[in-house]
């Protein structure tokens, strides 16, 4: 069984040489695998925090619809709503027009920060 492409669901592969494929890869991967220590390193969390919420701004600057973005970080679409919401909250701007602009003017006047 594989996830459907983009929809919901399942597929049943029962084709051989589509099962042995999947089963190297699978098992390539989990021999890489390193065990998790379940240490939690605040400043390592934030940093990947901001790297989501500047992939998230550019992703919107190009256009992109919240489930394109979504679905493009593996994050959930009410995650990223969320983030966007928090985005918009930390840029004083109450739509996406008005954060543009913001993010807009912010680049011109070469501020890095991003909210």
């Amino acid at each position: 069984m594989v996830p459907v492409g983009e929809g919901q669901g399942l597929s049943l592969v029962r084709e051989e040489s589509v099962v042995a494929a999947l089963w190297r890869t699978l098992s390539g991967a989990w021999d890489e695998a390193r065990p998790f220590d379940g240490s939690y390193d605040h400043d390592s969390a934030r940093s990947t925090s901001a790297l989501i919420d500047e992939a998230i701004l550019r992703l919107l600057l190009n256009g992109l619809e919240d489930k394109v973005i979504a679905r493009r970080l593996d994050i959930s679409l009410r995650t990223c709503q969320r983030r966007i919401a928090d985005l918009m909250d930390a840029l004083g701007a109450r739509t996406r027009l008005q954060a543009g602009y913001v993010l807009g003017q912010r680049a011109r006047t070469g501020e890095r920060r991003a909210a």
